[in-house]
């Protein structure tokens, strides 16, 4: 008896032992992970990526908002604004309203960005690893910049998280966080509304086998709750012009310059916002993100791809090829020593005589400082490629394991994604909302990757 007892206490003290050893570790990496947040928060402080619009339209409509003037850039409600969704400007209302809108949002965002990464781990079953700090970087960074995107990239992989758990559970406590979060999302960006068209879609893989019921419930729900969820918004739409809308207005914008992504292509436009103002303008719109000027692009692409529907096919396969290879968005540290108006002018100076004589014809920091943020940004393109294949090959060999519903989900998503990318518009930092995903599988792959026996 004695000896059983001593045994039991044993193996009670190795356990707590072990226990405390994991708790140690667990709060080792939260504190070394707030610090390298913080440290990408900061580093990419002075960042750029779609700044313009932030400061024209979500400050301004928070500003209005809370000055008594409703959703509209005008003191004059009459013309109320239909771009952005008004989700980010909300946001930013609540910061303006304590005097900081830039703290509250990052502050949100950080939040968030702490959370998503806990749940990464959790969810893919991985240990903590002070290595993983830098494949993580790329979601850190996105999550700093003040954009809708970086809302919206945190509560998909909560949606993912929630969506594998329902799926695999049938549990309505994740059904119901699902669809919310993916109703909310409705009101940040338009481009999420399919969704669940596709992953109906995807329920035909072995993935989910004997799952195909919970997989049309779940977009069931999902619909449902992503259109009760825009009634508002829709409500407000046809209020003013008779028309429901589910999305916001600047859909048109980008599908028309989105045609300008192909070199070369025979429309004769460019990848830029003035290429589609320009248009509006002739043909006696004032702003392309109207009601009107949503309507009058639409139109013009339309004809446009019917014109040359053969180079339009060539334009999504080269936005295809771009979204594979060209990378995710990983910072603008270059604008720590680089000021706004001399990036601009270096960037002018790039589109005069080419990249690479524009460089040499700046200070030599300014310079180092740029070839940094060139070769971070072609590092990661190299390590997000490399984590690509890992990710194919692991949605083909779990496609029979226990973890083949989070791969199968996962995969509707990047799928998704995918061919958002490349039949409407690249930039390099859309690819960032599927990044966890595609980094969860792959490291999963590797570490149950076969090893050599060491004799």
């Amino acid at each position: 008896m004695d000896k059983n007892a001593d045994g039991r206490q044993s193996i009670v003290s190795e356990r707590m032992i072990k226990f405390g050893n994991r708790s140690r570790k667990n709060v080792c990496f939260t504190i070394v992970l707030l610090a390298f947040v913080a440290g990408c928060f900061f580093l990419n402080k002075n960042h750029l990526i779609e700044q313009g619009i932030y400061q024209d339209r979500h400050v301004a409509l928070a500003q209005n908002i809370l000055n008594g003037h409703g959703y509209s850039y005008r003191a004059d409600s009459n013309q109320p604004a239909f771009y952005p969704l008004w989700g980010y400007p909300l946001l930013v209302m609540l910061g303006l309203s304590v005097g900081h809108p830039g703290l509250v949002l990052l502050l949100i965002q950080g939040l968030l960005c702490i959370v998503a990464i806990k749940l990464f781990y959790k969810l893919f079953k991985l240990e903590y690893r002070y290595r993983h700090l830098i494949l993580l970087l790329p979601f850190v960074v996105i999550m700093s910049a003040k954009i809708p995107d970086a809302i919206v990239d945190a509560l998909l992989f909560f949606v993912f998280c929630y969506g594998v758990r329902y799926i695999e559970k049938g549990s309505l406590k994740a059904l119901i966080p699902t669809a919310l979060l993916m109703g909310v999302i409705g009101n940040f960006r338009s481009d999420y509304l399919f969704v669940p068209i596709l992953i109906l879609s995807f329920s035909i893989l072995p993935h989910f086998r004997n799952y195909r019921r919970r997989v049309a419930i779940l977009c069931g729900a999902i619909t449902v709750a992503t259109v009760v969820l825009l009634i508002p918004w829709s409500a407000r739409s046809f209020l003013y012009d008779g028309q429901w809308r589910l999305t916001a207005t600047n859909g048109g914008l980008v599908a028309y310059i989105s045609l300008g992504q192909l070199p070369g292509n025979p429309w004769g436009i460019k990848h830029v916002d003035d290429d589609g103002w320009r248009y509006t303008a002739r043909h006696g719109v004032n702003d392309p993100y109207s009601t009107e000027g949503e309507a009058l692009l639409k139109g013009a692409t339309i004809r446009l791809i019917k014109d040359h529907p053969g180079a339009y096919i060539i334009k999504v396969g080269h936005n295809l090829l771009r979204s594979l290879i060209g990378g995710v968005y990983t910072g603008e540290y270059a604008n720590l020593t680089i000021e706004k108006e001399r990036l601009n002018q270096i960037w002018v100076l790039t589109q005069q005589v080419g990249r690479w004589q524009g460089i040499k014809s700046v200070r030599f920091t300014e310079a180092g400082a740029l070839a940094v943020n060139f070769m971070i940004a072609k590092i990661y393109c190299l390590i997000f490629i490399v984590l690509l294949v890992f990710w194919s090959k692991a949605f083909y060999i779990y496609r029979e394991s226990s973890r083949k519903l989070l791969i199968g989900l996962g995969a509707c998503f990047i799928f998704y994604k995918l061919l958002i990318v490349s039949f409407l518009q690249y930039q390099p930092r859309h690819m960032n909302a599927v990044y966890l995903m595609v980094l969860g599988a792959a490291l999963v792959l590797w570490r149950e990757r076969p090893r050599k026996d060491a004799g």
